[in-house]
């Protein structure tokens, strides 16, 4: 579950840009480094900011019916913010 941490920890991790690490990130989802629909049913336990790149990232990788299995946070604006980091004005 190493792609969550890096999720979880944005900020202090990862060294590119944000369209070059989004387009990674997506690149590991959709290359089958990982199991998205593992990610996916762990992800109630992971903090808001996590669930919410984590979305992001599986609409993005063309995995929708798993995003949306993906809760959302109880506060938007936090949600937002989370997805700011990956330089989108959510």
């Amino acid at each position: 579950m190493a792609l969550l941490e890096v999720l979880g920890s944005y900020e202090d991790t990862v060294e590119v840009g944000p369209s070059d690490a989004i387009a990674r990130l997506t690149e590991v989802l959709k290359g089958g480094e990982v199991r998205p629909d593992r990610l996916a049913r762990v992800s109630p336990s992971e903090p808001a900011r996590v669930r919410a790149r984590l979305r992001y990232l599986l609409e993005r990788a063309g995995f929708a019916d798993l995003a949306s299995t993906v809760p959302e946070g109880t506060k938007p604006a936090k949600d937002r913010d989370a997805l700011r980091v990956l330089g989108l004005a959510a």
